[in-house]
């Protein structure tokens, strides 16, 4: 600062104190403002008071900072070990007495203010940049209380003990902070390093740039200004200030205009857009007076995923569960009372979801766990399975009560792998499920005590038939499925595979295999060979008698209906 910029050690020691007091007292100024027009993440009336007092002592700080710096001048012992403080303090009260008396304290404080906003609304819109893949919006991002999360977490990292740069206490502290303030757990702890990363890797990169500059030969020693001398109208310096503010305006505004457009929920289709050959018709009106019982998928038909019923003769749409968020995966009870699915604000992979339940009629929802997804009924129906962090298996009482992690334990093979779309056998012992051991994708199964791993082979989606002596999973072309993939019978006492359902074009890609309570019937949905995306791609329902080997189609449009169930 000195050799190259020119400044004194007192000056710049002055600027960086009365910068520091001014930063707190801006801030102060902030929440004060942000209390006025309806701050929310904390009592008002305690914030209001907190940020006077702190803002009040500050100012009177800043006004009396001479007066303190001159008292410990006087009060310091007389040696030669603090000879050089006591002159330090000295120029520091001269720099600080002079800089009071040039009245540019009150421009100061409203640069400090710009300044501030301008960093938090920074951090604000990184923030949102980091969790819009996880669709969260500007409404979920309540402002005040992301305000109080950036504010506590910045706090921490001027620590004497926040570690290096700030990591440690930093994201302890977001973390805890956000997690207090009803964000997710795990969005409150993936937000405190990612932020905090990004940010230390963008503020320490600048500082080594600056630094390289200065050390280069070519900069020489600056001349500066006395603040004494410094003369600018006060007319002047607010003009810049406002042009300041309008020019960020124009930024924002320029970077809302650029978001796309929030899409708005698709009208219910309570109809068959796609036109049935009278053969299909007639398909459809014969299972319909075989059976007369309702399917159980999940589909996007809406804009978002929901939970959906429909007669087994493709007639009756009903709307279960869709809101805003991806209700997904649904399950029934044995009994046929209770629906339980996953809900989450985005399909992606690592997207937060909780597991809810419903009656049968889409009524009583209710949370059961805070961090899950792809539930699934005990053969009991007193407790629920479903998976979490993709690599364990949970079990829950209905009430939520009785949370544990049922597989693995933390000495089996499978504890660095993914443990992924569990199915419990139906006599409670064993658990099939989709893993990356062995390469991406594998069906194994293994008893619950993890003693008995097997792999079944390089597939998906394994589920038990009732009797417990099979699975039906996913197999793809390379495993000789006719179109894309196709559904297939492993036989546990024999170690064999043979076909349960494969078609060629124009619907063969195979997915989501689901058997009847009574064994008879196998539940799935199909895609054209040339579409995969489980999102995305026109999955259609499909019913097959195992008994007879008909396949009917049961739903004809142009969305994505999933992971089809028969309602008891």
């Amino acid at each position: 600062v000195n050799s190259r910029l020119g400044v004194a050690l007192s000056a710049a020691t002055s600027s960086f104190v009365l910068a520091t007091l001014l930063d707190i007292l801006a801030l102060m100024i902030l929440l004060i403002v942000l209390v006025g027009v309806g701050f929310d993440a904390l009592p008002p009336a305690y914030l209001l008071a907190f940020a006077i007092l702190v803002g009040g002592l500050i100012w009177i700080a800043i006004y009396n900072l001479p007066r303190l710096l001159n008292w410990l001048v006087q009060i310091l012992p007389k040696s030669p070990t603090m000879e050089k403080l006591t002159v330090l303090f000295s120029s520091i009260e001269r720099e600080v007495t002079a800089s009071r008396q040039a009245g540019v304290f009150t421009r100061l404080i409203a640069l400090s203010l710009l300044i501030r906003i301008t960093k938090y609304a920074a951090l604000y819109f990184f923030l949102y940049a980091l969790l819009r893949p996880l669709a969260y919006t500007f409404s979920d991002l309540n402002v005040s209380k992301v305000l109080v999360g950036l504010v506590a977490a910045e706090s921490s990292a001027s620590l004497p003990v926040s570690g290096i740069a700030g990591f440690g206490a930093y994201e302890g502290v977001w973390a805890f902070t956000f997690e207090f303030l009803g964000f997710p757990e795990k969005i409150a702890q993936l937000t405190a390093i990612s932020h905090h990363l990004f940010t230390q890797l963008y503020g320490y990169s600048i500082g080594a740039l600056a630094l390289m500059l200065l050390l280069l030969p070519i900069a020489s020693r600056a001349r500066v200004t006395n603040v004494a001398n410094y003369d600018e109208r006060a007319s002047s310096f607010y003009l810049k200030i406002l042009l300041s503010v309008v020019l960020l305006a124009l930024v924002l505004a320029a970077f809302l205009g650029s978001l796309p457009a929030q899409s708005g929920a698709k009208p219910l289709d309570n109809h068959n857009p796609v036109l049935l050959s009278k053969k299909e018709k007639a398909a459809l009106e014969n299972l319909g007076s075989k059976i007369s019982k309702r399917i159980l998928f999940d589909s996007n038909r809406s804009g978002t995923f929901g939970i959906y019923s429909i007669r087994v003769d493709g007639t009756e749409l009903m709307t279960l569960a869709d809101g805003k968020r991806h209700e997904m995966y649904p399950s029934v009870s044995p009994d046929g009372r209770w629906i339980v699915y996953a809900s989450a604000r985005s399909t992606a992979r690592h997207a937060p979801a909780e597991i809810w339940i419903m009656d049968i009629n889409g009524n009583g929802n209710r949370l059961v766990a805070a961090d899950g997804t792809f539930p699934s009924f005990s053969s009991a129906g007193n407790s629920i399975y479903f998976e979490r962090d993709r690599s364990k298996v949970m079990s829950v009482k209905l009430d939520g009560s009785q949370m544990k992690e049922i597989y693995p334990t933390n000495t089996k093979p499978f504890r660095d792998h993914a443990v992924v779309k569990p199915r419990i056998s139906p006599d409670g012992t064993m658990v099939a499920f989709t893993s990356d051991r062995r390469g991406r994708w594998n069906a194994w199964y293994d008893r619950l005590d993890g003693s008995s791993p097997v792999h079944i082979s390089a597939g998906c989606e394994p589920n038990w038939h009732p009797n417990g002596k099979k699975l039906v999973l996913v197999l793809s072309r390379a495993k000789n499925a006719k179109a894309g993939s196709g559904l297939f019978d492993y036989h546990l006492a024999r170690k064999t595979i043979s076909v349960s359902q494969d078609d060629g074009p124009p619907f063969g890609h195979e997915y989501f295999p689901a058997l009847s309570s009574n064994g008879k019937f196998l539940l799935y949905s199909a895609a054209p060979a040339d579409q995969h995306d489980h999102f995305k791609a026109n999955y259609q329902i499909y019913l097959k008698d195992l008994e007879s080997g008909t396949t009917t189609r049961i739903t004809f449009d142009n969305h994505t209906n999933r992971w089809p169930t028969l309602l008891p």
